[in-house]
């Protein structure tokens, strides 16, 4: 179907909960598995739960995440609020026949075709020539179904993607650097949870292996050996994700959105859900954006405190009941506190509200790479990052993060960068970039960018163990020019402190070079950070 036409950063505390969405007597409801043929023919498994008292209920649809199956827990909190909910196995997986085609055409026509199916229930919404009231919840491959299927099917009235994606080449394969790591763990899960879970255990290798290799797309059996083989995808390859991304269906995502994003996720980070939030935000739609301690991580993080998991569950409930039953107790605003943004302070374990991140109507801070250059005295204007093939450096497998062997670091006074007397704190809710200059010995060179916050007692964080990778292909000792788009981040920072930005040529979750000795960084670059406001006073 066509689509129808924190608090504040001063002085402003930690964000309260009390007028968030009242609770309203819980309705009881039926659960009931059932199988529902999609448009070619191909059986959904899933489970409806629709409240037992009599009436007519708006939809709540969802999925799950990459090789995983469906789940009761939506059903079981949203059907006793008044929704009739439909949880089910995506296309491939669970219980679902098919082929896993990545959030694609065909799971796109299963979700209408779900739809479709919940028109006819007795107990469901229908308005009209607009057809049911639906809306969609789900994290990671549930919350990129809800921006692909929403693209086309006008029946989608609200969507919370959670640790979704804005563009899955960026994703997988970031500024060219295929992600070694994440790749090869996502095709193992996508393997395992597709058609091998339900072969017959007495079943042929020949047969396990045949039937592997049927349960998902061959683009995906591609690109993944493109990656380990050539180091970076094909156009045909890249043609695949890029159709499976909502980066360029933006015009047709006319829809409310709740996006839910993590500071820690290392498979879709931060930027991708600021980039779907602005791109909604530019083009008028109905959107907010809330960053919580977590998401796709290697390692474990720290939870979120209470007062964040309140926030986006509070978030989620008023965002479906004021955009799919216009209910009177809906208070989304009362979450957000009129603020577009939540966002989750890792120093502070709390939440605040924003505008925007980067923080609208605060100060942009450059930041000159020769002024913070740690070099050799005979070394003139710039750095050899030299490549080691192997990687050397870490930035999120292990918990420990460290530095390659052959890494070059800059670092900055934190009174003399953000102009801050005694006592003072900076407040970075920003989105960095660097203006860099660079010269590749070879034909091609891999560099990795990190940004660490020292303490004035000498204590190291690598904020959000995060790690921006770039690959330059150049001719050799020519001078190659880029601005390079940084992992966001919230930061407070003291007079006495230091922000060290490292960059290196290898890093243990990503391909590196293979036809390069390095790279020379030259210090003429410029690190450049949005989103400053200096507070008078502490806040950690």
């Amino acid at each position: 179907m066509q689509r129808r036409r924190f608090l504040g950063v001063l002085g402003a505390g930690t964000l309260g909960l009390a007028a968030a969405t009242p609770a309203t007597a819980e309705l009881e409801y039926t659960e009931t598995d059932v199988r529902i043929e999609s448009f070619d023919g191909t059986e959904i498994a899933a489970t409806l739960f629709e409240p037992a008292k009599p009436g007519r209920y708006p939809v709540v649809l969802g999925t799950h995440g990459w090789g995983g199956s469906r789940s009761a827990s939506i059903g079981r909190n949203y059907a006793p609020r008044g929704y009739v909910v439909l949880s089910y196995d995506s296309r491939g997986f669970g219980e679902s026949e098919g082929e896993v085609g990545v959030d694609g055409p065909k799971e796109v026509a299963d979700v209408s075709a779900l739809i479709d199916w919940l028109e006819g229930r007795e107990k469901v919404r229908v308005e009209g020539e607009n057809g049911a009231s639906v809306g969609m919840i789900g994290g990671s491959y549930a919350g990129g179904i809800q921006l692909n299927a929403a693209a086309v099917d006008d029946r989608i009235e609200a969507i919370v993607p959670r640790i979704a994606w804005h563009d899955l080449n960026y994703s997988l394969q970031p500024n060219g650097v295929v992600k070694t790591v994440w790749g090869t763990g996502l095709y193992g899960v996508g393997i395992a949870g597709s058609r091998t879970r339900v072969v017959a255990e007495d079943s042929s290798t020949e047969t396990r292996v045949n039937d592997a290799s049927r349960g998902i797309d061959p683009a995906v059996h591609r690109s993944y050996a493109e990656g380990i083989a050539l180091n970076g995808y094909s156009q045909p390859s890249q043609a695949f994700f890029a159709a499976r991304s909502p980066y360029h269906k933006m015009d047709e995502l006319d829809v409310p959105a709740l996006f839910v994003q993590g500071w820690t996720d290392h498979l879709f980070v931060p930027n991708e859900a600021i980039w779907n939030f602005e791109a909604f935000r530019n083009r008028g739609r109905d959107a907010k954006l809330i960053m919580y301690n977590g998401g796709h991580a290697q390692i474990p993080v720290d939870s979120d405190p209470q007062q964040a998991e309140s926030a986006r569950d509070e978030a989620t409930r008023a965002w479906l009941a004021e955009h799919l039953d216009s209910r009177d107790d809906a208070s989304v605003d009362a979450v957000f506190d009129d603020h577009d943004v939540l966002v989750y302070e890792s120093q502070t374990e709390r939440m605040r509200g924003a505008n925007a991140i980067p923080q609208r109507n605060a100060e942009t801070v450059e930041l000159d790479l020769s002024e913070g250059a740690s070099i050799p005295e005979d070394a003139v204007g710039a750095s050899l990052v030299g490549n080691t093939v192997a990687p050397t450096a870490n930035s999120y497998v292990v918990s420990e993060s460290f530095d390659g062997a052959t890494s070059v670091a800059f670092e900055f006074d934190a009174s003399d960068a953000f102009g801050l007397d005694d006592g003072q704190q900076a407040d970075l809710l920003t989105v960095p970039e660097i203006d860099l200059q660079v010269r590749t010995l070879g034909t091609e060179a891999t560099l990795f960018f990190r940004v660490t916050h020292v303490s004035e007692d000498g204590e190291e964080t690598h904020i959000n163990d995060n790690v921006t990778p770039l690959r330059i292909e150049d001719t050799p000792e020519a001078v190659h020019t880029e601005t390079l788009e940084l992992i966001a981040f919230q930061r407070y920072v003291s007079s006495g402190d230091t922000l060290r930005l490292v960059i290196d040529s290898t890093d243990s979750g990503f391909n590196s070079a293979r036809e390069s000795a390095g790279a020379i960084v030259e210090h003429d670059s410029t690190l450049r950070i949005p989103g400053v406001t200096v507070l008078d006073g502490s806040v950690v």
